[in-house]
């Protein structure tokens, strides 16, 4: 059995891959139909750029969402430290 952390990296890993190769499948094609018309293959570039930005974005914001949500539990965990369930002591 894998650990989850493995497991998303795999997954992560495996997106990034198939963003790549389609990307370079796509310039590929863009140089051998149109004997490397400069606009078209800029546009596979400018895509595959897009993509793989857009997939960075997804990890960093499930990393940041996760970052505060273990923060958030910090902060609760050492507010409920704090307290008692005895009644307080009056003098």
């Amino acid at each position: 059995m894998q650990v989850p952390l493995k497991v998303a990296n795999q997954a992560n890993g495996q997106r990034l891959s198939s963003i790549i190769q389609q990307g370079a499948k796509y310039i590929l094609d863009c140089a051998t139909v149109n004997k490397l018309d400069l606009e078209v293959a800029s546009n596979a570039f400018l895509k595959l750029a897009t993509n793989i930005e857009t997939l960075l974005s997804d990890l960093w914001l499930k990393k940041k969402g996760a970052f505060h949500s273990s923060e958030q539990e910090e902060v609760l965990s050492s507010r409920m430290d704090n307290m008692t369930l005895a009644p307080d002591l009056v003098k």
